[in-house]
């Protein structure tokens, strides 16, 4: 039977900084900067995240970037354009009129420097002021820089687009995305940006294997009757000097750890993820990623073998609610070694 718990998400993988988009994009951000020149086995480290990887997890996200998951955007003095760039102080002027919210029913509408937020029911009404410039900025409340409408301390502007994440105390909050209502149909379009990369694998010796997926927005193909927890996912297995081989397996809560398994195994078990990935015809599959702008987990898959040839899929968005290969038959595998 499912034990159903709310989680918080963790940090991203070692594949999230391989294909170097932000969570938090557009599709066309998304696209710009997966047009920066990424190739498989060369980590592009343009994110704000953590670049590296051992097997274990990076730590909570939430400790380290805002809720919006952009960054964290202290309050410094208001901005001024420079000589050498084509930024501009961010004005009131940007943000007059009506903005919907990509991941809910909440909507913000501008007036001069009055900002009424309309949530269900619910209306409050703020007068506002920016900092910043019309490329990365801030938008506050006047009178108590401190609150706006009980969910942030702050909206962040990132060009042309308002964010903020909900502050839950030992939760997971809802995740803010505003833009105008004409850009909200391609913010919802699931975006193909994958990439072309070889679709067979020639190795059988496997280096590295990363896997992670969150058992909430979707239970992919796992039974109804599977004795497992809501959770955020991450099994990891990695070659060491020795050539002995060590899996982490991570199961993440919002503020707690589920499971945490950290042991070697054998070489059979090595081979046996390499027999899954081939059964599933993964390697036909690399280079997918599919992505739009809404807030679902992601997933995303990376393996490294002997040969340096290298299997990189990923989905964010919507586009995470399916997966073109089984997930429960890794799970399953991973969790009949870890509870033997």
């Amino acid at each position: 039977m499912k034990r159903t718990m709310t989680i918080a998400e963790i940090s991203a993988l070692v594949l999230l900084m391989l294909f170097a988009l932000s969570g938090c994009g557009s599709p066309q951000e998304k696209a710009d900067e997966a047009a920066t020149g990424l190739t498989a086995g060369e980590p592009a480290g343009l994110s704000e995240e953590p670049t590296g990887l051992t097997g274990e997890q990076a730590g909570l996200s939430g400790e380290q970037a805002s809720l919006s998951g952009e960054p964290t955007g202290q309050n410094t003095d208001d901005a001024q354009s420079s000589p050498d760039t084509d930024e501009v102080p961010l004005s009131l002027d940007a943000l007059q009129g009506h903005w919907v919210d990509v991941n809910g029913d909440t909507t913000l509408d501008f007036a001069g420097d009055q900002m009424t937020v309309h949530w269900g029911s619910y209306e409050d009404l703020y007068t506002v002021g920016v900092t910043g410039t019309d490329r990365y900025g801030t938008v506050f409340n006047a009178k108590d820089r401190n609150l706006m409408f009980e969910m942030m301390s702050e909206l962040i502007w990132r060009s042309g687009v308002l964010t903020a994440g909900e502050m839950v105390l030992d939760a997971e909050g809802h995740s803010y995305r505003f833009v105008r209502e004409d850009a909200l149909a391609s913010e919802l379009a699931i975006v193909d940006d994958s990439r072309d990369m070889p679709k067979e694998i020639t190795s059988d010796e496997l280096t590295e294997f990363h896997l992670t997926f969150s058992l909430e927005d979707t239970w992919f193909d796992v039974p109804a009757d599977a004795d497992l927890y809501s959770g955020r996912y991450s099994i990891n297995v990695e070659r060491e000097e020795s050539g002995a081989y060590l899996l982490t397996y991570h199961v993440s809560g919002e503020s707690y750890i589920i499971k945490q398994y950290r042991s070697e195994v054998g070489e059979e078990f090595v081979k046996g993820l390499v027999k899954l990935i081939r059964e599933q015809g993964i390697p036909e599959k690399n280079g997918y990623y599919l992505h739009n702008s809404t807030s679902v987990h992601s997933w995303s898959l990376l393996a490294e073998y002997e040969s340096g040839e290298e299997l990189l899929l990923m989905a964010e968005g919507d586009a995470a609610l399916e997966c073109p290969f089984s997930i429960y038959r890794f799970l399953e595998y991973v969790e009949a070694e870890t509870n033997g």
